[in-house]
């Protein structure tokens, strides 16, 4: 009996260690010391990193999307990613090239949400098996605070966008105007990316909903193909996703066309906690 009891005991600790959400060491060795308050200079303006194998065991390549793992069988991206006709993400290593396939049962975007109307920009999408959680497959947690309103707030990006190499053309001007992916230059790339951008003002970013956080600057914020990836913090040594990567508006910076700025949305998690409780039937909830 005493033999039968350790092993139910082992065998629960083991169930839970693979269900621990947000792990990731070498993420975290990386970033814990960065993330926190505090303005960047343009002389400081971080250029993404690309993720060495294993980085974000939670991240998913949803064919010009991104998306994260939020359970065995749920994954989280952006609503407008709906009518991709994709049928399987790929997951397991931050080389898309060199990861796992993993079909598609279900797309739940949310109801209110429609196509090129900002807001409600959330979809969970159902696997047809669940996947096999080991170092490199886990979940990232679910914050159900909100740390928008604290401006100038660190956050991570994590996406498979396009890297931005320059504008077209040489800007020479004493403003900055707004530019469309028609004038950027991007690099295409199989590697996951990462970098750190900042919370602003919510007057920062134009006709931003209620349900959305405003984030970006110079150099900093998602590019195409981003949509869907995460927003994250810290918090006790785990990963927490706070945004769903939404869009935004890139304009120039005046006399430089090696760089951009960035007035970034991002759907606030923690107003669909119950949402995603609801349509994950229970499995999936938000803590923190």
């Amino acid at each position: 009996m005493i033999f039968k009891g350790i092993f139910v005991l082992i065998f629960v600790g083991l169930i839970n260690a693979e269900k621990e959400c947000g792990k990731s060491e070498s993420a975290l060795k990386r970033y814990k010391s960065q993330i926190g308050s505090g303005k960047v200079e343009l002389s400081e303006i971080n250029q993404p990193f690309e993720a060495t194998g294993h980085d974000w065991p939670w991240m998913a390549h949803y064919m010009k999307c991104s998306s994260s793992i939020i359970g065995q069988k749920w994954l989280l991206t952006a609503a407008h990613c709906k009518d991709i006709p994709v049928a399987a993400i790929v997951y397991g290593s931050d080389d898309r090239t060199f990861g796992k396939v993993a079909e598609i049962k279900t797309k739940y975007p949310h109801p209110k949400h429609q196509n090129g109307i900002p807001g409600y920009d959330i979809m969970i999408v159902e696997l047809q098996e669940p996947l096999e959680f080991n170092e490199n497959v886990s979940q990232i947690c679910l914050s159900k605070t909100s740390f928008s309103t604290i401006p100038e707030t660190k956050s991570i990006l994590t996406g498979w966008g396009k890297l931005f190499k320059g504008l077209q053309y040489w800007v020479n001007t004493t403003f900055t105007h707004r530019i469309t992916n028609d004038d950027i230059l991007f690099e295409f790339t199989p590697i996951l990316h990462d970098k750190i951008v900042h919370f602003r003002e919510r007057e920062y970013c134009a006709d931003l909903k209620a349900d959305m956080i405003c984030a970006g600057g110079i150099g900093e914020g998602s590019t195409p193909e981003d949509s869907g990836g995460s927003m994250m913090t810290i918090i006790n040594d785990k990963f927490y996703q706070q945004g769903i990567i939404a869009g935004g508006d890139m304009f120039t910076v005046a006399g430089r066309n090696d760089i951009y700025e960035d007035h970034g949305y991002y759907t606030d998690i923690s107003q669909y906690c119950d949402w995603i409780k609801e349509m994950t039937k229970g499995d999936v909830e938000c803590e923190n």
